[in-house]
Order: C-alpha cells, then sequence, then structure tokens
C-alpha cells in the first residue's frame, strides 16, 4: 500500500514489568501505523516478570525492534530510545497505556497542516474500575497553533497533564539534546518536555482522545513514595530556574507556589531516613535562593518564604513530635 505520509516516526516505548499490559499496548499501535512509515522501538528495562520474552515474541513485527538494558529507569529507557531511534519525527508511549487507532494518523494531520516541530494530543485516563476522565485543553475545542507562552500558563492549570507529560505528543527529534531525560528521577518529564517547547518553531494542539493513560495500583504516578515527591519538586526547582534565566518570573513564581501548595497537602513526608531529610533540606535551600518571586503578591512571597524558613529550621522538630506521638499511641 502507498505510504501517506513521508515522515518517518519512531514510537518509543519503555517497558519495565508490564507483561500483563505490553501485548495490548503494542497491538494498538501496529493497529494505527498500516499507512505510515513507522517503527516501534521497545526498550526493555531489565524487567523481571516476562516483560522482556514478550517483547522479543513482538519483535517479530518487522517494524519492531527490541533492545534490552539493565535495570536504569524510564529516563535511561528513553535517552535510549532516542539515541537508536531512526524517525524524523518521535512519539513516546508508556508500556501499560495504548491508543486508538486514529492516533499516529491524527498527530500527523496537524504536523501536515502546519509543518509543526510538536503535535500535542488530548487523552483520557483509564482507572482500574473502568472509569474514564477525559483531559482536553478547554477553550481549544477547534485545536490549532499554540503559542509558547500559553504552553506555560497551561502548565499551571488543571489540563498541566496534557502538555508535561513526554506521551500524547509528536516531537521532532532534533529538539532533544544528548540523553535529555535525567537519569534517576522519577518525574522526569517535568524536568524535560516543558523545555522543549521554547526550542519548538511551531507547536499544535490537537483535541482528539487518542491516547488512554492507564491510572493503575501500584504504579509509580499512583503510589506518591516520598522519593516521587522529592523528585517533582527537584524538577519543579529546576524548571523555576528555566523560567528565571528567561525572564519568566511570573511562571517562574507561579511553578515555586504550585510546589508549595503540593507539599503543603503531601501527609507522608520522608521522615525514616537522615538522607532524605538531607535531600529535602538542598530543595528547600533551593527554593529559598530564586529571585524569581516578584510575580507574586506580596502575601504568596512571605507564605513561600516563611514556609521554606520552616521547613530548613523546624523539620527536625516536626518529625520528633510525630514519632513523640506515634509512640504515645502505641503506649
Amino acid at each position: 500500500m502507498q505510504k501517506t505520509e513521508t515522515i518517518y516516526v519512531s514510537i518509543i516505548i519503555p517497558v519495565y514489568n508490564v507483561k500483563t499490559y505490553i501485548r495490548a499496548c503494542v497491538d494498538s499501535i501496529l493497529s494505527c501505523i498500516q499507512n505510515y512509515s513507522c517503527e516501534v522501538v521497545l526498550i526493555d528495562d531489565g524487567s523481571t516478570d516476562g516483560s522482556s520474552q514478550i517483547c522479543d515474541e513482538l519483535s517479530r513485527f518487522p517494524c519492531v525492534r527490541c533492545t534490552h538494558q539493565a535495570n536504569a529507569g524510564i529516563s535511561a529507557a528513553r535517552n535510549l530510545g532516542l539515541r537508536i531511534a531512526k524517525g524524523e519525527y518521535v512519539a513516546f508511549v508508556d508500556g501499560d497505556d495504548y491508543v486508538d487507532q486514529l492516533f499516529l494518523s491524527t498527530l500527523i494531520d496537524s504536523y501536515r497542516g502546519r509543518r509543526a516541530d510538536i503535535v500535542v494530543g488530548s487523552y483520557a485516563a483509564v482507572f482500574d474500575d473502568g472509569r474514564t476522565q477525559a483531559m482536553v485543553l478547554p477553550g481549544k475545542k477547534s485545536g490549532g497553533e499554540i503559542s509558547v507562552e500559553e504552553v506555560y500558563e497551561v502548565l499551571h492549570s488543571p489540563s498541566s497533564g496534557i502538555f508535561l507529560c513526554a506521551w500524547n505528543k509528536l516531537f521532532r527529534k532534533s529538539l532533544f539534546g544528548d540523553d535529555p531525560f535525567p537519569v534517576g528521577r522519577i518525574v522526569e518529564d517535568a524536568a524535560t518536555i516543558p523545555m522543549i517547547y521554547e526550542k519548538a518553531r511551531c507547536v499544535v494542539y490537537d483535541p482528539e482522545i487518542t491516547y488512554y493513560y492507564r491510572q493503575r495500583a501500584g504504579s509509580i504516578m499512583s503510589e506518591k513514595r516520598p522519593l516521587f515527591w522529592y523528585s517533582l519538586f527537584r524538577s519543579c526547582f529546576s524548571l523555576s530556574e528555566f523560567y528565571a534565566e528567561r525572564l519568566y518570573y511570573r511562571y517562574s513564581s507561579l511553578n515555586l507556589w504550585d510546589s508549595f501548595i503540593g507539599l503543603s497537602l503531601h501527609k507522608k513526608w520522608p521522615e525514616n531516613r537522615k538522607k532524605e531529610y538531607k535531600k529535602w533540606r538542598a530543595v528547600f535551600r533551593s527554593f529559598g535562593k530564586v529571585s524569581s518571586t516578584k510575580g507574586l503578591g506580596f502575601a504568596k512571597r512571605f507564605i513561600l518564604f516563611s514556609f521554606v524558613f520552616a521547613s530548613i529550621n523546624l523539620y527536625p522538630l516536626i518529625v520528633f513530635l510525630r514519632r513523640n506521638h506515634a509512640a504515645k499511641k502505641i503506649l
């Protein structure tokens, strides 16, 4: 069959212990790439549940390649995928998610209209009980080109996931440098994707929902372990620095404020290990050094820096009081 588009797309799928989902994931992709020049790149990140063998079986399809690596995390898997990808454009799909039959055609049609460097699609969250929640951008029902400033506004709204995550998008591969995803960090998207938009000549948003993101129990994003929160706020600080360097003081301040709100609402602080405390203390000190709060009003600025001061100096006391209270309950 004659190809309908000349660009070559590499779909990169990091795989780690998702044997229940990886076949459905790849099958959904194979159903949407038949008329396109495309490859599927499976990066097995040292799986131990049989996913590695399934990846080898799936590589029998001519358009599917499989590479194995020792377990190093999703960032290392994505970085490897980018290094070996042959496509001019790349898309990321998580191994436990799946896509609609129109996934690739929708992204490429949006690309074709404006020769976009990045095409952002909408998605639906899929829960274990079968419920779905559509994630679309309000006020953009017809889609179209979107400015970098609009992207940064959305990143500080309830719809932030649409632009923050690596998946549900088509990227010109040259936008990424060498190993762009920070290895060892769980929330790697937040430390990478927002910076990519500024490099793009044209960003297009398409409201069609063609990506399905599983919200499954036991995943990193659902457990919200202390390491998750440390990685998240480390990424938030990096993003605030990025904004401040480019004089986007409003976005830098908003990012710090969002971090403060999220941390204040989180109850399970990593209070069991001294090294975890040292990590958090380093993050709080870093927050205090950012001279980009001029986008905040006086009240928010006062609360933010009071929080930073209290976190650095009163954290050990809070941990002691919590443990003492817990001991009294046991007695």
